[in-house]
């Protein structure tokens, strides 16, 4: 696993790989690298938008799914292809496998993004 810090510069790498693999000017891949948590798929792009969070170096960050009523759900903005059936069960797939480490191994619940608390003072979530 990779830290979630490190997701602008995972992007920035891609898409170097993304163009030293176009031909003519054309993409012909296209790698959307993210992380996924137990409640939502987090992907990182270079266009921003106002449901877009600024990392750093040019790269913004969007949740692209959430995760509600036991399966992922996409937002009015997700792409279309994130949005599938297929998708959508590959993500509830990794997510399962995710809760599974998580259940066998307690440590890797605290990790940056289950380090939320409810307010000053008070216990983490």
């Amino acid at each position: 696993m990779r830290p979630e810090d490190e997701l602008a510069e995972i992007k920035l790498h891609t898409n170097k790989l993304e163009e030293r693999l176009s031909v003519k000017g054309k993409r012909r891949i296209n790698i959307d690298p993210g992380f996924l948590s137990g409640g939502k798929l987090i992907l990182a792009t270079t266009k921003d938008q106002c449901h877009r969070v600024y990392l750093g170096k040019g790269i913004f960050a969007e949740v692209t799914l959430f995760y509600k009523q036991k399966t992922f759900n996409p937002w009015p903005w997700t792409y279309p292809d994130y949005q599938s059936r297929e998708y959508l069960e590959t993500f509830n797939s990794i997510r399962a496998i995710y809760q599974k480490q998580i259940k066998d191994a307690p440590q890797l619940s605290k990790g940056p993004s289950r380090r939320f608390t409810t307010g000053k003072g008070r216990k983490p979530l």
